[in-house]
């Protein structure tokens, strides 16, 4: 992609509460790459945001330094990190308010609380509650994980076209907080 055509996808990020919307919408549109593209265009998003080292995103993205180094100079030019967010050296300098991976664990708590909920939507849609599981993990930077919950969508989607109850929870929330301990370890 060019320098305008990140710059509109990421200001279109900014705009949208559904990432996956988003990526959609954008994906292989002309100039635009495919869906794994754009999901590490999101990522480096949200790492400059974050004022993560270039190093951690070259590594979340699986981009080179300097590819990422060229695409912060972008990202500069049109978007501020958060306030207060110091530059974190290899992910291990953090500020006295911020927990070491304390989003990545802000957007699984909302993807369990969304699970759990699935068993007695009492009110709230299903489509609704795994909108919320797919816009929250698209944030999270494992394909297994990823993988686990995609599968578990399907699942459930599935069920709910044959009219059938929804799928145990207690594999695929079990499944995805190791991995999650695994990936994002607490301090």
């Amino acid at each position: 992609m060019k320098r305008n055509q990140a710059i509109k996808f990421w200001n279109a990020l900014d705009a949208s509460t559904n990432i996956n919307e988003v990526i959609s919408s954008f994906e292989n549109k002309h100039g635009y790459d495919g869906k794994r593209t754009l999901q590490r265009y999101t990522q480096a998003h949200k790492g400059f945001r974050q004022g993560l080292s270039l190093q951690n995103i070259s590594s979340k993205t699986g981009w080179g330094k300097s590819f990422v180094d060229k695409l912060e100079g972008w990202w500069k030019g049109e978007f501020t990190p958060l306030a207060n967010t110091p530059r974190k050296t290899n992910g291990e300098v953090f500020s006295n308010s911020q927990e070491r991976y304390s989003e990545e664990w802000n957007h699984y708590h909302k993807i369990k609380e969304s699970i759990i909920r699935l068993q007695h939507p009492s009110g709230i849609k299903i489509r609704e509650l795994l909108d919320i599981i797919e816009r929250e993990r698209v944030t999270l930077d494992d394909s297994k994980l990823q993988n686990d919950l995609d599968e578990f969508i399907a699942a459930v989607q599935e069920s709910v076209d044959l009219y059938m109850s929804i799928p145990p929870i207690t594999q695929v929330i079990n499944r995805t907080s190791r991995r999650m301990n695994k990936r994002y370890p607490r301090k």
